[in-house]
């Protein structure tokens, strides 16, 4: 998880914001029509997280400040077998 340094690049990490990841069965990603979160996580020292995916194809990845809070960046995933294993890296976008 890392904050924008410039536009579209990204700066340093960003430590205790909540991570969950949700599950999504082909329909929509939209962030306030997801269902509840399936796992959650807390960044730590240099942004970084680890969370645990269920066995959904595709899952969107949700970062906020308090769990409860507005979405500060939001990803959509895909999670099959064929996916690359990268990792992820999550950009918050400058207030």
């Amino acid at each position: 998880m890392v904050s924008e340094a410039l536009p579209g690049l990204p700066g340093p990490g960003l430590e205790d914001l909540w991570v969950t990841s949700h599950p999504v069965a082909g329909g929509s990603a939209r962030v306030d029509a997801l269902g509840p979160a399936h796992a959650e996580s807390k960044t730590g020292p240099q942004g970084v997280f680890s969370i645990a995916l269920t066995e959904a194809r595709e899952h969107v990845i949700v970062v906020r400040a308090d769990p409860t809070g507005p979405a500060l960046a939001a990803r959509r995933i895909d999670t099959g077998p064929d996916a690359p294993r990268d990792q992820l890296i999550l950009t918050v976008p400058q207030q």
